[in-house]
């Protein structure tokens, strides 16, 4: 669903579903 939504979305969205998934991989 991420990556649909990356390339679908528009670069402003894109970089907050980038940050959001950063954050969820540091997280354990």
């Amino acid at each position: 669903m991420a990556m649909t939504t990356i390339k679908k979305g528009k670069p402003d969205l894109r970089k907050k579903v980038m940050s959001s998934i950063i954050v969820r991989q540091r997280k354990p």
